[in-house]
């Protein structure tokens, strides 16, 4: 399937590769696309959001998507379980954001920084899983775009590269 700018995850339990938004064939696409490497097909689900640009994070059997653009700032987030092959809106008031850096540590999931618009944002969200609610945590000293989130021990975590201007669409 021919798209851009979509968000890729593999999750090695079900050896399969899932593709997620993006745009396609000139429009925002609400496809999750699964491609199963042990059969090399490919399947497609849909979600109820279309967006390009999303955030997302495997845990627990299911990938989280929020974010993203599709002409304005969706703040659903979904999940997409893996077993059922279902898709659910788990909360409603998500950040308004794209291109952001994100991790899963300590079974909560942080998205860091990202645009709103053309605007870079500063800010760093935390989803909890238990309880599938966001909150603001913290705030990072320079805002960023298409960052790279990387855990280095329970405590801490670091945003690595990422524009420091507006450089993406939407």
């Amino acid at each position: 399937y021919a798209h851009t700018a979509g968000r890729g995850i593999y999750d090695s339990a079900s050896g399969c590769f899932d593709v997620v938004g993006g745009l396609y064939a000139g429009t925002y696409s609400n496809y999750i696309q699964i491609y199963d490497v042990s059969t090399d097909s490919w399947s497609v689900k849909n979600m109820t959001v279309r967006r390009e640009h999303a955030t997302i994070a495997l845990f627990d059997g299911k990938i989280y998507i929020t974010g993203g653009y599709n002409g304005s700032m969706p703040a659903a987030t979904e999940s997409f379980d893996i077993a059922t092959q279902t898709i659910s809106t788990v909360a409603t008031n998500g950040p308004q954001l794209h291109r952001s850096g994100s991790i899963v540590a300590n079974d909560n999931w942080y998205v860091i920084s990202g645009a709103n618009g053309m605007t870079l944002q500063n800010t760093v969200h935390q989803f909890d899983f238990a309880t599938n609610t966001w909150s603001v945590v913290s705030n990072i000293p320079t805002p960023r775009e298409a960052g790279v989130a990387v855990n280095v021990n329970a405590d801490t975590i670091r945003l690595f590269f990422g524009n420091t201007t507006y450089n993406g669409t939407g």
